[in-house]
């Protein structure tokens, strides 16, 4: 199916830029919504245009053929996507045109899409060194306005490209390098290297083996075999099931806070284009709130849209951070502040208000990763997703802002009743 915005204008008293999740009958000094934005799918009958079927069919072939590990098929999809790529975009803006006009809508004035086969080509074109096809990417996305932050992006898979090179020289030369130091002994970005040294080892032309918090990395010929997995602990066993029960249930902690997500529209935590706030009361949730937010030059890293879907037409007439955090921090009074991995949402908030000008607070905020590591230790992990699920509160979708705070909220309430607590820095 493909997805749409679907723009809902209702009159209120709320910056244009917010989003109500959810409302109680009593939330006082809560904001009413103006502008809410949501994802949805296109009415197929509506889109049979055969360039955009056959665009929206090559992406889900591309997606398919990367989860199976057929990585030469999905780069020749990927390629024959970028070919058909001003095609697309032709029958694209027409058909919004078209849908705009039947809801007596003006036109949009932006073209920004988000094309799966430029971030194929990023991230498998790159591991194979398929600078041939990089090129040809680039010189096709390049020819077609509106796709600067495409070319962008592969102008700078040529350089990882070079880097990925020079990694596998290094292997061959250095078996056993460890992860940790590449950045400095490459001379490239950390960040790139990681996504790098991934593919590389999903393509299979690489070997990571743990050595303490970093890996050392092997050509598959060098690596040694990989020692046994130490024996089980019987005792530890018995405490990890006893700890990995499901949450008590009863009448909810006498909890108040407010649970924060956020999310960024490149890999600098300057750039957050969402935040959501979850208020609880008395250990039961009271409301949801989502704002879009317009990162520095509203620009976006292909990456970051594919998790969280905001692209920059949603933020082109959003506010500032620090617009939207003068307006909110008076509706955060009184509550203590929590995330799910909070040293990253801190982080971002900060940097977000230095990046406009802004001296940020020093904000304290409980982590409910930190909290349930110590109220569960036997989960088989602690991200959000597998933490909501345990206390009963699936996250259906993960990475939206109010989806993610709302599951933030359920968490800290569920640890405050599990550890019989009423604050999360209690423990």
């Amino acid at each position: 199916m493909h997805r749409a915005l679907l723009l809902v204008l209702v009159m209120a008293t709320a910056p244009p830029w917010s989003r109500r999740k959810r409302r109680s009958s009593d939330d006082g000094a809560l904001p009413d919504i103006e502008l809410r934005v949501e994802f949805g799918h296109h009415d197929d009958e509506a889109n049979d245009d055969p360039a955009i079927t056959a665009h929206f069919d090559r992406i889900d072939t591309i997606e398919t053929a990367k989860q199976a590990g057929r990585f030469d098929q999905a780069l020749t999809i990927a390629r024959t996507d970028i070919d058909h790529a001003a095609e697309f975009l032709h029958a694209w803006n027409r058909n919004l045109a078209e849908t705009a006009a039947r809801a007596n809508q003006p036109a949009p004035s932006w073209r920004a899409v988000h094309f799966s086969a430029v971030e194929t080509i990023c991230q498998l074109g790159v591991a194979r060194r398929n600078t041939d096809l990089i090129g040809h990417a680039h010189t096709v996305i390049a020819a077609i306005p509106g796709l600067e932050n495409h070319t962008a992006e592969l102008a700078q898979a040529l350089n990882d490209a070079a880097a990925c090179t020079r990694l596998i020289d290094l292997l061959a030369h250095q078996p056993g390098t460890r992860q940790a130091g590449l950045s400095k002994q490459l001379g490239h970005d950390g960040h790139r290297l990681r996504s790098i040294v991934h593919w590389l080892e999903r393509d299979g032309q690489i070997v990571k083996i743990r050595d303490g918090k970093t890996w050392r990395l092997y050509l598959p010929g060098d690596a040694p075999a990989a020692p046994p997995p130490p024996p089980a602990d019987a005792t530890a066993t018995a405490s990890t099931r006893k700890a990995a029960a499901p949450p008590p249930t009863g009448p909810p902690p006498a909890v108040r806070l407010a649970a924060i997500d956020v999310e960024t529209a490149t890999a600098d935590h300057s750039s957050i284009c969402a935040l959501a706030a979850t208020w609880v009361d008395n250990g039961q949730i009271v409301g949801t709130r989502h704002w879009l937010v317009q990162p520095p030059g509203n620009r976006y890293d292909p990456a970051n849209i594919r998790i969280h879907g905001i692209e920059p037409h949603h933020t082109a007439n959003a506010p500032t951070f620090d617009v939207l955090w003068d307006w909110l921090v008076p509706h955060l009074s009184g509550y203590p502040l929590a995330a799910h991995w909070a040293q990253f949402d801190r982080s971002a908030i900060r940097r977000s208000l230095q990046a406009t000008g802004q001296t940020p607070p020093d904000l304290d905020m409980a982590c409910t990763v930190r909290a349930a590591r110590k109220v569960w230790p036997g989960l088989p992990n602690h991200k959000l997703p597998t933490v909501s699920a345990h206390v009963g509160h699936p996250v259906t979708r993960h990475h939206d802002a109010a989806a993610d705070a709302e599951a933030a909220a359920h968490i800290a309430i569920a640890i405050c009743r599990t550890a019989r607590i009423t604050d999360l820095r209690q423990l």
